[in-house]
């Protein structure tokens, strides 16, 4: 098999770093496969996936004109070609995304979070480039730790903002929100990176604050089926198969 690298290298030019993403796929005889670089100056690459197609889905963050960072999410074609660079309205970053589909019909959830409390977004969009819908998250301080959707197409969030703190959140297929459930109160230092999602539906959260640790289940509709606090920090969380 396959595996994909993503990252960025560093060209120092006049005591400046220039950051400029790259993806490698490497064989299984560990020889260099695919080699390209993706975007201007100052982009930097998050995640990535290699389809059963060959086609890249690559994501991070990227300079825009107004002098900041925008997040990304682009398809590169087996041959090199970009298919498309979908950058958003809102959100800075592009940490996460799930490619869903048949092999007929592919398409993307991603999360752009904000870096600057300018506000985060997720957006669906098709094998195009082409968004069936954005939403913008209602607290415009929600940094998106982790994101997660099922085979209905349903999203699942986690993260904290300065309004809601460690919330969990869902989102319908559609684009809607279906709710926006706090696990960690807010305080300087909240956390709420931690998320499973079960083939039956429950939801395993977990997270921080200054001193306690917080993990749930919850329904798929949000209701809590267990709720724990105790003292100490949440590291990890992981489900018996």
């Amino acid at each position: 098999e396959n595996v994909l690298v993503v990252g960025h290298r560093k060209v120092s030019e006049k005591s400046r770093d220039r950051k400029t993403g790259r993806a490698l796929i490497i064989n299984k005889k560990g020889e260099i496969e695919r080699s390209l670089y993706v975007g201007q100056e100052g982009t930097v690459i998050n995640n990535g996936a290699l389809l059963l197609n060959e086609n890249l889905i690559l994501s991070g963050a990227t300079p825009n004109a107004r002098g900041g960072m925008s997040g990304f999410v682009c398809k590169i074609s087996p041959r090199g070609n970009v298919v498309y660079n979908y950058t958003p309205a809102v959100g800075e970053v592009c940490d996460w995304f799930n490619v869903l589909g048949s092999k007929t019909t592919e398409y993307v959830n991603a999360a752009f979070s904000t870096t600057s409390d300018k506000g985060s977004s997720v957006v669906r969009i098709d094998e195009n480039g082409s968004p069936f819908f954005i939403t913008k998250l209602p607290d415009p301080t929600f940094k998106i730790e982790k994101m997660s959707s099922n085979v209905d197409g349903e999203i699942y969030l986690v993260g904290q903002g300065v309004q809601v703190g460690g919330c969990v959140i869902k989102i319908r297929p559609e684009g809607d929100i279906v709710f926006q459930k706090q696990i960690v109160p807010a305080t300087s230092e909240t956390k709420l990176d931690k998320l499973i999602v079960y083939n039956t539906g429950e939801l395993l959260v977990g997270g921080n604050d200054t001193q306690n640790a917080f993990y749930a289940l919850l329904r798929n509709d949000g209701t809590e089926l267990s709720f724990n606090v105790d003292r100490g920090v949440v590291a990890h969380i992981a489900n018996n198969p």
